[in-house]
């Protein structure tokens, strides 16, 4: 939080208008319900980040259903403005030309990466399990949600509050009807 306590009003709530109001943070930070959050991403989450938007893009070019968004900020509501590590926007949903704001369309997929204190705290797990309930709300259709330690992903849609489905390295990641026709084995997402 090093970077983000050089503001004298830390504790403040921050609107997402005031959040994107605030000068360029060195280091990406979320606003989660009105407070700054700076957010971690370690060379792990790069790794999946990268290769899932390879995966995807490299589906995608002849289909053209959508568009991956890596790290880009979303605002989720008037206090929440979240960056996922890669989201996905149909095409009918997609933004005219590309903002340096929040985009305000919600994203129909998100990919979080678990950090190791989300992984290995009570409160890291209450965090994520915080976010992914932000992503149910605010409409996203396909959450999927990486663990790197245990190489595993749990795959939520709206309306559950448990994952539909708990993959391991030898299952297949499916987009559903976000991404028809997308399978990818979940060992790749770790390969470097």
């Amino acid at each position: 939080m090093a970077l983000v306590s050089r503001f004298k009003e830390l504790n403040r709530t921050y609107t997402c208008a005031e959040f994107e109001q605030l000068p360029e943070f060195e280091e990406p930070v979320e606003l989660i319900e009105g407070k700054l959050v700076e957010k971690v991403n370690d060379d792990e989450h790069l790794l999946i980040v990268s290769n899932l938007s390879f995966y995807i893009s490299s589906f995608d070019q002849q289909r053209r259903q959508g568009r991956a968004w890596v790290d880009s900020a979303f605002k989720l509501s008037e206090y929440n403005v979240a960056l996922p590590g890669l989201a996905y926007i149909t095409n009918e949903r997609l933004p005219k030309g590309v903002s340096k704001s929040a985009l305000t369309v919600i994203p129909d997929l998100v990919l979080e990466v678990l950090s190791t204190t989300e992984t290995s705290t009570r409160e890291g797990t209450i965090a994520a399990c915080a976010r992914i309930r932000r992503y149910q709300v605010a409409g996203v259709r396909l959450i999927w949600l990486v663990d790197p330690v245990s190489k595993a992903i749990e795959v939520f849609q709206p309306n559950s509050l448990e994952p539909v489905a708990s993959l391991t390295e030898k299952d297949m990641l499916e987009g559903h009807d976000v991404i028809p026709g997308f399978t990818l084995k979940v060992k790749k997402l770790f390969e470097e």
